[in-house]
């Protein structure tokens, strides 16, 4: 079964979903486009950044994605992407609204793990408090 259908499927049911699932799935679209196990984690980080972002209040959204590509300036400095990077966090922030609209949960921590010909995404999560 497809993580998208599982999840449906947990909607329906009422089953409490799986941050790492939906962090997986979030990500997919991204992760996909990665070369290496070093990009794929690289966009991993970037969508949860924008997971991250899209729980403040609409407000103070423009000022976290300041603060976030300016972070990535200081960490990247001799990367000139930094508006691929904005425009990468809004696009996954749209995603966020779009499939996950109502869950308030902050990724602390993402990682992969490669099992064999697979790979696992583990997420540690935590309510979001402003």
């Amino acid at each position: 079964m497809n993580i998208l259908k599982k999840i449906k499927k947990n909607l329906t049911s009422k089953q409490e979903l799986k941050m790492s699932e939906i962090i997986a799935d979030f990500a997919s679209g991204i992760m996909s486009t990665a070369k290496d196990d070093y990009q794929r984690k690289s966009f991993l980080n970037c969508a949860c950044t924008a997971w991250n972002i899209s729980l403040f209040p609409e407000d103070q959204i423009e000022n976290q994605l300041d603060i976030s590509v300016k972070d990535y300036e200081s960490h990247n400095p001799n990367l000139d992407d930094s508006i691929n990077y904005r425009h990468n966090l809004e696009q996954l922030i749209m995603l966020k609204y779009e499939l996950y609209p109502d869950i308030k949960r902050m990724v602390a921590e993402a990682s992969i793990e490669n099992k064999g010909d697979s790979e696992k995404v583990t997420v540690i999560s935590m309510p979001f408090q402003r």
